[in-house]
């Protein structure tokens, strides 16, 4: 560590002109590496990684002198300027975001800082600037820099590794499988528990568009009723198995024909728990697959005498996800051809089905059971047939209702009787 001073004693305090003050230069050793790393706040597992010096400049400064260093830092008043031609930044998980040219500005005032400039470049050739303004400043360091009462917040990220944002995000992949290796990001509004609006901004690439309106409450990012998030996506594989997969699992292969609109996902009332995965999502979600190619999920299309792939074009769904688990009520499906409305729910941590709909027994082929089997000929064909889906994706179980076969065995047995009964008539004819 090296330091240079250019300023005056005035009374009780170290003072420097606008355009002087304090010069440092810090190597950056792994000890130097791992306290900054602690004071920033990072996840267990994650690291900062460098080899070039630290330089630091202070200008217009205003330093108290003669007591601790807490109360002097609480009093002081300073432009501050850092900068570090290489960095990098290693999340939890091994996936690292190389900066290099990066500068922070920041205002220091009596009592916390006033505003922070950061700006950096990627090797790749984007970039990274954030603004914050830190407003009703809580205590500073003394008091272990509690986080102010409000931060405004102004960044953008260009040609950014999506594979970072994702594991800062504790998405476990989902970001990278919905935009691609690289995104275009900006975020606006306040940080903070006690914010008084949501926190917006945007995710772009080459594979969609992400807007959002969200706050940050209780580990969690949670929206209201009228605000959310909302998603224009191509229907790439993995979206088809990530997105279109978790919420409508009776269709695979999901995919768009030429022309056709992007997947549009919109939603409301959002609660995800960061770092949990699905497991405690919530939301109200509207999906508008619109035209898509697509195939039944085959233990069911082995019911129904198909499996081939079919092109339908969807009306939007309305799904409620709670806790993990999507719930359906009567939501209209079409599985080969034909619209059924199915009722009850999918987990999406287990990959559980207990789905529920009705169908006339004139659509259902292959083994659909012994005694129905056996006695079509006897049956109306558009007798409506309930049967439950149960077990895990892919390979649920498809059980015809023992209810309704119990139904079916006396109307078989009714119309026995009465064919008997009506030959007998005759006879005596």
């Amino acid at each position: 560590l090296t330091v240079a001073l250019d300023g005056a004693l005035v009374g009780d305090s170290f003072r420097s002109a606008q355009d002087r003050g304090v010069e440092a230069r810090l190597d950056a050793t792994p000890a130097v590496l791992a306290h900054l790393g602690s004071r920033l706040g990072l996840a267990s597992g994650a690291a900062l990684v460098g080899d070039a010096p630290f330089v630091l400049a202070a200008r217009d400064v205003e330093w108290p002198l003669g007591g601790p260093f807490d109360a002097a830092l609480e009093a002081a008043r300073a432009r501050i300027s850092a900068g570090v031609p290489r960095l990098e930044l290693r999340a939890a998980g091994g996936e690292a975001l190389a900066l290099q040219d990066l500068a922070l500005d920041l205002r220091l005032v009596p009592a916390g800082l006033d505003a922070l400039g950061l700006r950096a470049a990627t090797p790749a050739g984007g970039s990274v600037r954030a603004d914050l303004q830190l407003v009703e400043l809580a205590a500073g360091l003394a008091s272990g820099w509690r986080a102010p009462a409000r931060v405004e917040i102004d960044a953008a990220l260009e040609r950014f590794p999506t594979a970072v944002a994702d594991a800062w995000l504790a998405q476990e992949g989902f970001l990278v499988d919905v935009l691609g290796p690289e995104l275009t990001a900006t975020v606006r509004g306040p940080l903070g528990e006690e914010a008084p609006a949501p926190l917006a901004g945007e995710l772009t690439s080459d594979l969609g568009r992400v807007a959002f309106a969200c706050r940050l409450q209780d580990g969690a990012l949670v929206s209201a009723a009228d605000a959310g998030l909302d998603a224009t996506l191509a229907l790439t594989p993995l979206v088809s198995e990530r997105v279109v997969g978790n919420l409508v699992p009776l269709l695979v292969d999901v995919a768009k024909p030429e022309g056709a609109e992007p997947l549009r996902v919109a939603v409301r009332n959002l609660r995800a728990p960061l770092g949990a995965g699905v497991a405690g999502l919530s939301a109200d979600v509207r999906l508008e697959l619109g035209e898509v190619l697509y195939r039944a999920l085959p233990t069911l299309a082995a019911k129904l005498g198909g499996g081939r792939e079919r092109t339908k074009s969807f009306a939007p769904m309305a799904l409620q996800v709670r806790a993990g688990v999507v719930r359906y009520d009567a939501v209209p499906i079409s599985i080969e051809g034909e619209e059924f409305r199915f009722t009850g729910s999918f987990d999406l941590t287990s990959r559980s089905l207990d789905l529920g709909t009705e169908l006339p027994l004139r659509y259902l082929k292959g083994d659909v059971g012994e005694f129905l089997e056996r006695n079509r000929d006897r049956l109306d064909p558009d007798l409506a047939v309930p049967l439950r889906l149960r077990g895990t994706w892919p390979r649920p179980r498809v059980e015809v209702d023992e209810r309704f076969l119990e139904r079916a065995v006396g109307n078989v047995l009714q119309n026995v009787l009465q064919d008997e009964l009506q030959r007998l008539l005759k006879k005596r004819d």
